[in-house]
């Protein structure tokens, strides 16, 4: 599958997290199951328009930054993952090296869904 539902679904998990949410606490934030919520973190169900209605308006934010990351042309603030604290963790030549393998990996994906 070549979407952006699984950026959406990783940021949506993301803020869950922060808000030190269990799934079965933000399925009843938006009005789901726990199923549906852990089925959609493990990338086997997608959130609905209605969800993602739920979502912004649960956690504040626009429907743009939820499915993009950012809102054209303005850099937002990024979510941070645990992704993103091990990262900062790293020395600088650490972080060099996961961007370059970064970098070729986007490339793989763009040709693979092009």
């Amino acid at each position: 599958m070549c979407n952006v539902s699984f950026e959406v679904t990783d940021r949506v998990k993301s803020l869950r997290i922060r808000k030190k949410k269990t799934q079965a606490q933000f399925a009843e934030i938006i009005h789901r199951s726990e199923d549906f919520v852990s089925n959609c973190e493990r990338y086997k169900s997608q959130y609905t328009i209605q969800d993602i209605m739920y979502i912004c308006e649960y956690f504040k934010i626009s429907a743009d930054v939820l499915i993009w990351g950012e809102v054209k042309g303005y850099e937002v603030e990024r979510i941070k993952t645990t992704e993103q604290e091990m990262y900062d963790e790293l020395n600088s030549s650490e972080q060099e090296f996961v961007l370059i393998i970064m970098r070729s990996l986007k490339e793989v994906f763009r040709k693979k869904c092009s």
